[in-house]
């Protein structure tokens, strides 16, 4: 690795543990406690950080990633709540551990994070840690956002906003039930897309995922040439096309064959620029904003609690 991608090994002792305060996800309230557990049986030092909305939640973060007495960030949860964590803890000196544990936890199926929860705390408690690249993207206003998986825009980001409806038993289902939900009522729009600043791309897009690994929406392997440690985005970009089809495509997906998706073509830049009218966008499973995105790579950005190679 270059002196961008640094490892080395952190002395956890002490860390701040972030969990969901949301009640309807018993996996991630059992994943918590058994690694909780875990650590207190180390010895481990155990600061538990919830709060009761996502910018008080980015406040408790900042300040644990600021403190000299905490030697590791711990997130269990999904995506979208490690994605608030991150806000603070880019670029920052503090290493990030993962319990995954959720809906989406396609960041810990990337980094190979073990979805049992002793293990995953197993590899917080032995310190190893990989710098990796990490995505960056703005809107129009001038609003920015981390985010370490994938960012997209159209059918894709709808797909995020209509998979919070799906609750109760179908919460494991989310995604997919997500993607059904929208198929039928959401069609691609004239889009301009300029890479790097050089190449520009006009025409009709259904969907194009920006990708720093792999996976997103419950582990479909969108970009599946993506590395976080090459200072690019895999960028895939799909054109509109029948329902059947749709349904069809995403199906190759989860069966982690996009190599079959004949339709679907694929790039690499380390910034896009996306321009069209009132499209939804979103980043690791998050919302962010509609109609333009900038998204760049920062290299060497993350910070992560990986098993040792």
């Amino acid at each position: 690795m270059s002196k961008i991608y640094d490892i080395g090994i952190a002395d956890i002792q002490r860390i701040g543990f972030l969990t969901s305060p949301g009640v309807g996800n018993a996996e991630a309230i059992k994943a918590a406690a058994v690694a909780r557990q875990r650590f207190n049986d180390a010895g481990i030092d155990v600061v538990s950080i919830q709060a009761k909305d996502d910018a008080a939640t980015i406040d408790l973060v900042n300040e644990m990633v600021r403190s000299d007495s905490i030697d590791a960030l711990v997130v269990c949860g999904d995506d979208p709540l490690i994605n608030l964590a991150l806000q603070p803890q880019a670029e920052s000196e503090k290493p990030l551990g993962l319990i995954p544990a959720g809906e989406h936890s396609d960041l810990g199926r990337s980094l190979n994070i073990p979805i049992n929860p002793k293990r995953a705390a197993d590899i917080v408690m032995r310190g190893f840690f990989t710098t990796t690249d990490l995505g960056r993207v703005s809107n129009n206003a001038n609003e920015t956002r981390w985010f370490a998986t994938i960012a997209c825009s159209g059918f894709d980001a709808r797909v995020t906003q209509r998979s919070k409806y799906f609750g109760g038993r179908l919460r494991a289902l989310r995604a997919p039930l997500g993607a059904v939900a929208s198929i039928f009522d959401f069609h691609s729009a004239p889009c301009t897309i300029t890479l790097d600043g050089d190449l520009v791309i006009t025409e009709d897009i259904l969907l194009c995922a920006i990708g720093n690994t792999q996976y997103y929406g419950q582990g479909m392997m969108m970009c599946p040439e993506a590395n976080h440690h090459d200072g690019l985005f895999d960028i895939s970009l799909v054109p509109d096309f029948n329902e059947r089809e749709l349904l069809s495509s995403f199906w190759k997906l989860y069966q982690r064959k996009p190599d079959k998706l004949d339709f679907m073509t694929t790039y690499r830049a380390k910034s896009i620029v996306i321009e069209h009218e009132n499209q939804p966008n979103a980043a690791d499973c998050r919302p962010f904003s509609d109609g333009y995105l900038k998204a760049e790579v920062v290299e060497g950005a993350g910070r992560f609690l990986v098993p040792r190679p």
